[in-house]
């Protein structure tokens, strides 16, 4: 449900860059997009 709202969950490592988790982020989230065709809500 999380996921079809837009959300994102990443594990995060000590020390990880913030700047590098939403870049991350948004690569997972850009995939997922792909993935699913691009259809949204």
């Amino acid at each position: 449900m999380l996921r079809e709202a837009g959300w994102t969950a990443l594990g995060v490592p000590r020390g990880a860059s913030l700047e590098e988790l939403w870049r991350q982020a948004d690569r997972e989230r850009s995939g997922l997009v792909a993935a699913s065709g691009g259809e949204g809500p």
